[in-house]
């Protein structure tokens, strides 16, 4: 289940940082086409396999229109990037905030300088369904480039947090990992959690 997404890009060795907007239907269904087409092309591949030509150029194509859609775009070979969320909702009778901060480090330089963490923060208010458990899940997909100009699917890694048995209307995430990549393109990071009651369950997504 892909959600909605923050994305550190690099592009040229040069990561750009701001706020991009897009207005009117027109720009909205193009955004919806190439996001669509993005998921499609995420889902395809595992880590370690390297794109098609079709694909890497969609992706390389596209970047404006992807990072603008995320609302943030990074610069510099080395780039911490950051972004808060607040959801309330209520599905099926039970309201749930979510908010928090997810974010991380892009490094093209240093390879083994990656990472991203989630401080989130999960709260049920008592509704018609009793919630019996919530999970929140922060993950990042990694795209790197290869040596003759091509992209691979260079990492995908997970946090997650639970709520417990005795507080279950309650989940707490705290947690930051590192990893390793040569030439790291482009991060996505995905965050949502799932709140499973009584009788249903529903996601609330983050970013």
């Amino acid at each position: 289940m892909k959600k909605c997404i923050l994305f550190m890009l690099v592009v040229s060795l040069v990561f750009g940082l701001g706020i991009v907007s897009y207005a009117g239907n027109a720009e909205d269904a193009q955004i919806e086409s190439v996001m669509n087409h993005y998921k499609m092309i995420d889902e395809k591949y595992e880590v370690g396999e390297v794109l098609s030509d079709e694909d890497a150029t969609f992706i390389k194509e596209n970047t404006q229109i992807i990072s603008a859609n995320t609302k943030l775009r990074s610069r510099g070979v080395i780039e911490k990037s950051k972004k808060p969320f607040r959801k309330d909702e209520e599905h099926l009778g039970v309201r749930v905030v979510f908010e928090g901060e997810v974010g991380g480090t892009s490094n093209f330089v240093y390879p083994a300088g990656q990472s991203f963490y989630g401080k989130t923060s999960a709260v049920a208010y008592k509704g018609l369904l009793s919630v019996k458990k919530m999970v929140t899940t922060v993950e990042i997909t990694t795209w790197g480039l290869t040596g003759d100009d091509g992209m691979v699917k260079a990492y995908e890694g997970k946090l997650t947090a639970s709520s417990t048995s005795e507080d279950p209307n309650h989940c707490y995430l705290d947690r930051s990992k590192s990893y390793t990549v040569v030439a790291p393109l482009l991060s996505v990071i995905h965050s949502w959690v799932d709140v499973t009651l009584d009788n249903g369950s529903f996601t609330i997504e983050g970013i």
